[in-house]
């Protein structure tokens, strides 16, 4: 009896065997007050059934309770589904709130959700949560979602991380890392409270390949976004002493980020909404918002969209503003392009960037170049700021290095005010750290540049002296393509009609302008732009300039307005015994000349001005003996009776 009570034990052992390492298919739940062969109590279970048995051909599906909070830190998931079975885990059900994941860690590596090499994966409505009760840095979690070692063809979807960015180890809320981690995807995700929103780390041998961050494709909803990323609010317990980020990218190839606003990144040394660095990186990031970016620190940089290096990058139809450094030598930029081999900027906004006590040697590089091979077409950048440092630098267009950038139907207007006469500062439309022209490429052409009245302050292009180079100081657009004879010819200068400078630099419609129809035609350029920054079509042969197109009004159809001629006067203000200079630019006309005061009374003799084609420097002797005072000088061509006023200041 013995021996046959252990034969049919030993029998029935191996008749249970194969059951129990069936592998999972077909539908299951997640659900603590659930029952069933085909129910998990917990994440964990359901994991550690995944690593030992497997996925079914026809892959796994598992429905999480919703509104359920698990107390877990879930062990690293390695089995993988395939394309045609994948392993999902979702929400049951379309109502009521996500499930949410909020374990306890125990260590510096810490993370709710681990894939470990594991592939065709989908988590979709759950939740990640560093809870309240951790308290500690051991007990809090590093990381939300963490792929890594060649995790393949993932998504995580319409879920919230949220972490605790006073962690003093760095917290991530989704990682990728050691490289080989292609195609993985991260739809309508909301990430918050930590010092990487997303931290995409390949390796120099082994790039990750195809990553996307954005809403589900073809839809708006949920929304991709990035909240209260960096350094903790001040008073709060913990610090952090390394830079900040939004989104990083490291070694990633055919990455794309799109429709995902990043919003509240802060940092005391190095703060970036949008970075990307790799030597064969290739990136596209279109339609994103990124804005709130502070930087505290003394030194501190703020970057909203930066590229150290890579292969290609596309930046189209994207906002960056409120960004401020708050250090007094710290600065900031919209956009830096320090390297890469080919660079696509196009129909980008850029406004509201700030660093108003500061005296770096740039401040503010609202368009920053400064290294790689760039194509800059129809973007709108203006600057608005008061400066409390007299000695405040800053440029709309900033170029350092020797990039090589190609620059057309762009608006560049600085309106930085706050600066006082010898006391340093500039506020330049186009600033420059040394005097090269090379680095603006052939073609360049069609910008609108602006920087205010004409003053040794507000100068339309600025070059640093280097060595014993002087610096170039072009306070008009007339001295401006003097210099740059090769390019920039049919460049304008105008206050363009904002609907609001500081926030909202799309053009006034009905407005005139010189934006409207002042473009050239891109067809023919590597980055032809058939729509605008809000889709809307521009027109192919006369595209208007900046990121706008829209129906404005052309200047030329103002009666009675000179519009070939472009002048500027200098000094402005001027001392009084010093005579100011008219410069005057454009075809050949006969011109009258005459200077009225405020109130229009005549207070020069009429003179006439033959004008040849070109660039002009007319010193306008008589003015010297003015009193101090506002007067108008008033250009007017006698053939048609069309004119031009410029004011200046006597005092």
């Amino acid at each position: 009896m013995k021996h046959l009570f252990q034969n049919l034990l030993a029998a029935g052992l191996l008749l249970a065997a194969p059951a129990a390492q069936a592998q999972l298919s077909g539908l299951k739940t997640i659900n603590p007050a659930g029952t069933g062969a085909n129910n998990y109590l917990t994440f964990t279970a359901a994991v550690t059934a995944l690593n030992a048995s497997g996925v079914a051909a026809g892959g796994v599906t598992f429905n999480v309770a919703q509104g359920v909070v698990f107390d877990e830190v879930i062990p690293a998931l390695t089995a993988s589904g395939t394309a045609a079975g994948p392993i999902i885990f979702q929400k049951g059900g379309s109502a009521g709130l996500n499930p949410k994941i909020q374990g306890t860690g125990t260590g510096t590596t810490d993370a709710a959700i681990t894939l470990e090499g594991a592939d065709y994966v989908q988590f979709i409505g759950i939740d990640v949560e560093d809870k309240a009760a951790n308290t500690t840095a051991p007990q809090q979690l590093e990381y939300g979602y963490l792929l890594q070692n060649g995790a393949t063809h993932n998504t995580f979807s319409a879920a919230t991380v949220t972490l605790n960015r006073a962690n003093t180890t760095r917290t991530c809320g989704v990682a990728m890392l050691n490289g080989g981690n292609d195609q993985n995807h991260f739809y309508g995700l909301t990430v918050q409270n930590c010092a990487y929103g997303y931290d995409l780390e390949g390796t120099t041998a082994l790039y990750d390949d195809g990553t996307e961050i954005g809403p589900t494709p073809g839809t708006t909803a949920p929304v991709s976004q990035l909240l209260s990323i960096g350094v903790p609010p001040a008073g709060t317990p913990g610090g952090i002493a390394f830079a900040t980020y939004g989104i990083y990218l490291k070694s990633q190839t055919n990455a794309r980020v799109f429709n995902t606003d990043v919003n509240g990144v802060t940092g005391t040394s190095g703060t970036y909404g949008i970075y990307s660095t790799g030597t064969t990186n290739s990136v596209d990031v279109t339609d994103c918002r990124v804005h709130g970016l502070s930087g505290s620190g003394s030194t501190g940089i703020v970057m909203g969209l930066y590229v150290a290096s890579g292969a290609t990058h596309r930046f189209l139809r994207n906002r960056s503003y409120d960004i401020e450094a708050l250090g007094t030598s710290g600065f900031a930029a919209g956009f830096d392009i320090t390297g890469g081999t080919t660079n696509y900027l196009a129909n980008n906004m850029v406004y509201d960037v700030r660093a108003v006590a500061s005296n770096a040697g740039t401040s503010v590089r609202a368009f920053s170049f400064r290294g790689g091979n760039n194509y800059a077409y129809h973007n709108t950048v203006v600057l608005t700021y008061a400066a409390t440092n007299p000695a405040n630098k800053s440029g709309a267009l900033y170029m350092s290095g020797g990039p090589t950038v190609d620059l057309r139907n762009n608006i560049f207007v600085n309106l930085v005010s706050g600066l006082t006469s010898g006391g340093g500062g500039i506020a330049a439309a186009f600033f420059k750290n040394n005097t090269i022209t090379t680095s603006v490429s052939a073609g360049s052409n069609n910008n609108i540049y602006y920087a205010g009245p004409p003053a040794p302050e507000k100068p339309i292009f600025y070059g640093a002296a280097v060595g014993t180079t002087p610096a170039a100081l072009d306070q008009t657009l007339a001295q401006y393509q003097t210099r740059f004879a090769a390019v920039e010819q049919a460049s304008l200068t105008e206050l363009p009609p904002f609907v609001n400078a500081t926030t909202n630099p799309h053009l006034l419609a009905g407005q005139p302008t010189r934006a409207e129809g002042g473009g050239t035609p891109l067809a023919a350029t590597p980055l032809p732009m058939p729509t605008d920054l809000d889709g809307d079509t521009r027109n192919a042969t006369r595209p208007d300039i900046g990121a706008d197109e829209g129906s404005f009004t052309p200047l030329a159809a103002r009666a009675g307005v000179l519009v070939d001629i472009t002048a500027g006067v200098a000094p402005n203000p001027a001392g009084r015994g010093t005579a100011p200079v008219l410069y005057l630019a454009g075809p050949a006309r006969v011109l009258s000349l005459t200077v009225t005061d405020a109130l229009g009374r005549a207070v020069l003799p009429a003179q006439t001005v033959r004008h040849a084609a070109g660039s002009e420097m007319l010193p306008v002797s008589r003015a010297a003996g003015l009193a101090p005072g506002l007067y108008v000088l008033r250009v007017r061509e006698a053939a048609t009776g069309a004119a031009l006023s410029r004011t200046f200041l006597v005092e």
